[in-house]
């Protein structure tokens, strides 16, 4: 998977990785090391983002066109 997404992201497309911080299925911490060993720079450190004022994840953005963002509160199904 690794490899697909390195060269996918080669073809200059945006990748947004997301996980919901209370996921015990797929934990954001693999996300978070996935998206570190991709070998991009990073661009944004690790911010919070808010929807009405009120912290609702944190997003790290890379060059490459990645970025790493958590939900807070959510959990596996975050993603549907």
């Amino acid at each position: 998977m690794f490899n697909f997404t390195k060269n996918y992201l080669n073809g200059n497309v945006r990748l947004l990785l997301y996980y919901g911080d209370i996921d015990g299925v797929c934990n954001f911490l693999i996300g978070q090391k996935f998206s570190r060993q991709l070998g991009f720079n990073l661009k944004t450190p690790k911010q919070a983002w808010t929807v009405d004022k009120q912290i609702a994840g944190f997003k790290t953005e890379y060059d490459g066109g990645v970025t790493f963002t958590t939900i807070r509160g959510g959990g596996h199904y975050v993603k549907n």
